[in-house]
């Protein structure tokens, strides 16, 4: 199946109720921070270590030169809520599962290679908490996106009436339905809720109408991803500068 990213694709969603402005500075969106690409773009991404945080790769991709902005260009911004600000620190370095990215549509194949991981020069994590990844086929009571929309890009909203549109199935991307994500919502994280339990199942990569006119979000599983987080740092003792 041919998709489309944010970046290039303006997309018409659904209007929903389940849209909802949420405190920036509780949990767990205190976790989930804007993602600033120099001064042409703009993401969501989220803690996932005390130093690290997950967004789409496309996020952090500049087309033009067919290459990666430099760490030096990428700043996460935490607790952004209406010009307020808990913590922002400059990205260090990232890793990413492709060398290059494919201009246009593309299959599925080549989404589940739209992630990254941003490490960042100060632990803010440290402060603020990180969420855990988990299995993205294990059931969940509900499911939630909560990002930076371009049409309210200082304020955390949170889609709480997601839905899965296909059952999910390892390796495979997650298809979602009657979430009502945009522009600025890239790489904001899928979460799965079991009571007030947040696990993280997923990075928002891409969303477009399907053949039968439907609109669908797709989202990057758990496991194309999981090895590399685990391998992350989760302490903080040993990120704590001295002084």
């Amino acid at each position: 199946m041919k998709t489309s990213i944010f970046l290039f694709f303006i997309l018409v969603w659904p209007c929903l109720a389940s849209s909802a402005v949420v405190d920036a500075t509780q949990p767990p969106w205190n976790v989930i921070g804007k993602l600033r690409v120099e001064a042409k773009q703009s993401c969501t991404a989220t803690l996932v270590s005390p130093d690290t945080v997950l967004t789409a790769a496309h996020c952090i991709y500049d087309y033009k030169t067919r290459s990666y902005f430099s760490p030096n260009k990428i700043h996460f911004l935490a607790g952004l809520n209406a010009g307020a600000l808990v913590a922002q620190s400059e990205a260090m370095s990232y890793t990413v599962a492709a060398k290059h990215l494919p201009e246009g549509t593309f299959d599925d194949q080549a989404l589940l290679k739209d992630w990254a991981l941003v490490r960042l020069r100060y632990p803010v994590g440290c402060m603020l908490g990180h969420m855990k990844p988990g299995d993205h086929t294990n059931s969940f009571q509900r499911f939630m996106i909560a990002g930076y929309p371009k049409s309210d890009p200082s304020r955390i909203h949170a889609e709480q009436s997601c839905k899965l549109a296909l059952p999910p199935k390892k390796n495979q991307m997650i298809r979602i339905k009657d979430c009502a994500v945009e522009h600025g919502d890239s790489g904001a994280a899928l979460v799965g809720l079991n009571g007030n339990k947040a696990t993280l199942l997923g990075v928002l990569s891409a969303a477009t109408n399907d053949s039968k006119g439907r609109f669908r979000a797709f989202v990057v599983p758990s496991d194309a991803f999981l090895k590399s987080i685990k391998k992350l740092p989760q302490s903080c003792e040993k990120l704590m500068p001295e002084y």
